[in-house]
């Protein structure tokens, strides 16, 4: 029938799923990508390949450009979300320092002070035992109660400014 030679090809599958093949046998299908269609035209499929390969490159570079441009909207979106939080901080620290301007001047006058402080001594000197001072909270519950009876009648602590 012909000068035909027949030729055993061997391909070895890797453990990674790649298979390995000779740089002839790579050679004779690059040859055998040209193929002749019914009305006797030659197709070559390596051409195709390398349009397939040249349209791959083109979508990879368009999607590299988009990547590019929504990670710098994100960006620039970050910082005007960075630049509105600090103002916005700025402006809630101005406004509570005028409310506590406002409102807060005024500073009350620690009242039975004398005797708070001798409940707490007397707790500390009896810090098992802490019965021993009923007497002073006693008497700093009372000077409590009279001076909250005197400010609700009117005639209650001044407050100092």
């Amino acid at each position: 029938m012909g000068g035909g030679s027949s030729r055993t090809i061997t391909l070895e599958e890797e453990r990674d799923g790649a298979i390995t093949i000779s740089e002839n046998v790579l050679k004779l299908m690059i040859q055998s990508s040209q193929v002749q269609d019914e009305h006797g035209n030659m197709t070559d499929f390596s051409q195709q390949d390398e349009q397939h390969t040249h349209s791959d490159r083109v979508w990879q570079e368009r999607l590299r450009q988009i990547e590019d441009h929504w990670s710098e909207r994100l960006r620039k979106a970050e910082e005007k979300n960075a630049n509105l939080a600090q103002i916005t901080s700025e402006q809630f620290n101005q406004a509570a320092d005028k409310v506590e301007a406002k409102f807060m001047k005024d500073k009350y006058v620690c009242i039975c002070e004398n005797l708070q402080q001798a409940v707490l001594d007397c707790y500390q000197a009896n810090p098992k035992q802490v019965l021993k001072c009923s007497d002073e909270v006693k008497a700093f519950n009372a000077c409590v109660q009279q001076t909250q009876n005197s400010i609700l009648t009117g005639k209650g602590m001044p407050l100092s400014s």
